[in-house]
């Protein structure tokens, strides 16, 4: 049988996803794909995943047991998240519905995003941007705005789990010094 003899099976992308993302499925599926990038409501969701295999879905859809029970063609829910909580995975097991996610995928993202906030909130920039956006800057002051600085500080992590190790290795030139409590 010739490939565009195959019946393909059909997918649904419940939210707007990168487009050379939607170039690979393309090729190997019949995709319907929501590019409004609005959230489906739940009764929304079961009518558009009649017929689909899969469904690729971010952490803004649920499914659970009253979507599995109206939907009975699906077989695997891609989750693009690190999590599941959206999913109620028993009830895709009851249902022979596979479940994947993306763990780890935003590990640095967030070590990134740790970072951002740290040194954002140490030199004081979201009040600095309001001062200035609000017309009262009248000029370079020395005292004004300074903040703190980072480097040579001894910052305290809680935990160190997967998160904390990769926030802890990303500023290799900050000479900070970690410490975690025993």
């Amino acid at each position: 049988m010739r490939e565009k003899d195959m019946i393909r099976p059909k997918v649904l992308i419940t939210r707007k996803i990168f487009d050379e993302t939607i170039a690979i499925i393309k090729k190997h599926f019949d995709m319907e794909d929501n590019q409004r990038d609005v959230a489906f409501s739940p009764k929304e969701l079961i009518r558009r995943l009649q017929g689909k295999a899969g469904a690729i879905i971010l952490l803004t859809d649920r499914i659970d047991e009253a979507v599995l029970s109206q939907c009975p063609d699906l077989r695997i829910v891609s989750n693009i998240a690190v999590g599941y909580n959206n999913i109620d995975v028993p009830a895709c097991t009851r249902h022979t519905v596979m479940v994947t996610n993306t763990p780890g995928v935003l590990d640095d993202t967030t070590a990134d995003f740790t970072w951002t906030l740290l040194l954002a909130t140490a030199r004081r920039l979201v009040e600095a941007d309001q001062h200035l956006r609000s017309s009262r800057w009248n000029g370079w002051k020395l005292m004004e705005f300074l903040g703190s600085d980072v480097h040579h500080k001894t910052l305290g992590i809680c935990g160190l789990g997967r998160l904390d190790r990769e926030w802890q290795s990303e500023p290799k030139g900050s000479r900070c010094r970690y410490c975690t409590p025993i």
